[in-house]
């Protein structure tokens, strides 16, 4: 089953323990709540550097992850919350993603900001039945 990557953190951590493998990487779907230039570069910007959590033990991880988001960009598998003022609904956006490769909509009962959160995406994907394993 094609896993949706909800969280960069999550992603790192789960790379990182083995959890998840170079062929999901490959495979996945990537709609993170960071920005891009965090998953690409954490802490560039003065922001929390997830590689330096867990004693760094999850560090040689972010390579590997970076290769399969640019791969997945590409690829258009993978789709960024890119609202300046990320007051616009991020489920739009996820759902375009979702479309765009081949699978249906969450449904557009999920509008409002302050609903979307990853237990809120696994439901909804759930209802949908969308061959996805949401992965956070």
């Amino acid at each position: 089953m094609k896993k949706l990557f909800v969280s960069f953190s999550s992603l790192l951590r789960l790379v990182g323990e083995s959890k998840v493998t170079a062929d999901d990487l490959a495979q996945g779907l990537y709609f993170f709540g960071c920005r891009r230039e965090h998953a690409l570069n954490p802490g560039a910007a003065g922001e929390a550097d997830e590689r330096t959590w867990h004693k760094s033990q999850f560090a040689h991880a972010h390579p590997g992850i970076v290769e399969a988001l640019l791969q997945a960009e590409q690829d258009g598998r993978a789709a960024w919350h890119n609202c300046p003022n990320r007051q616009e609904s991020p489920w739009n956006e996820l759902n375009e993603l979702l479309a765009s490769n081949g699978l249906a909509s969450l449904g557009d009962t999920h509008t409002a900001h302050f609903n979307y959160s990853y237990p809120a995406v696994t439901d909804a994907a759930a209802a949908a039945r969308l061959p996805v394993e949401v992965v956070y």
